[in-house]
């Protein structure tokens, strides 16, 4: 399970520089939380289309008030009323550059590149009106190394698969199937 993840803007990477200069036009005051965490219920940004920056809020809203669902099974997803008409209709890539598990001693874990950079996150979207975006971040069971601290994982999209993510409800399809044989992500995990 996915439950916090860092936006460092700083980052040597092209396309996430460019992503925080479109962020800096559409959203002048938004800043991500402090040291650059992102925690449910607060806004970050979501790519919607290949060059489409939104911000949106983490969490779809519960049915049984106060609470927010901040993640789905990519096994299940499209199975979920909540989840189903997004999924085959409003997939977005969160935008980060790592994310956070906690093992069962309570020790928490930063996964990230190697290098730095980009780490995207699957995920989908809801318009609960046209000012209001919400997000959940897609998880799949964890392999390696990752598996060790924690079973779930956020689900990653590469760079070649990151348009057909957006835009190809098939490849969707086939995306989240094949999540549950993909090899272990070649992350850097330390304790934070």
């Amino acid at each position: 399970m996915c439950g916090r993840y860092v936006f460092w803007n700083d980052e040597p990477d092209d396309e996430l520089q460019r992503i925080v200069y479109d962020l800096s036009e559409q959203y002048p005051t938004w800043t991500a939380g402090e040291n650059g965490e992102i925690a449910p219920t607060q806004q970050a940004p979501v790519l919607t289309g290949p060059l489409t920056v939104r911000l949106f809020t983490w969490g779809y809203p519960a049915y049984r008030g106060g609470k927010v669902l901040i993640n789905a099974r990519c096994e299940t997803a499209a199975y979920k009323p909540t989840f189903q008409q997004s999924l085959y209709r409003r997939r977005c890539l969160i935008v980060s550059t790592g994310y956070f598990e906690w093992s069962a001693a309570k020790t928490r874990y930063l996964f990230r590149k190697p290098k730095g950079g980009a780490l995207y996150l699957a995920g989908l979207y809801e318009n609960l009106s046209p000012h209001e975006g919400r997000f959940v971040i897609l998880t799949t069971q964890a392999t390696g190394r990752a598996g060790q601290i924690h079973s779930r994982m956020p689900l990653l999209v590469d760079e070649v698969n990151r348009q057909n993510w957006l835009e190809n409800t098939a490849f969707a399809m086939r995306y989240l199937d094949a999540a549950k044989t993909a090899p272990e992500p070649q992350l850097t995990i330390e304790s934070y």
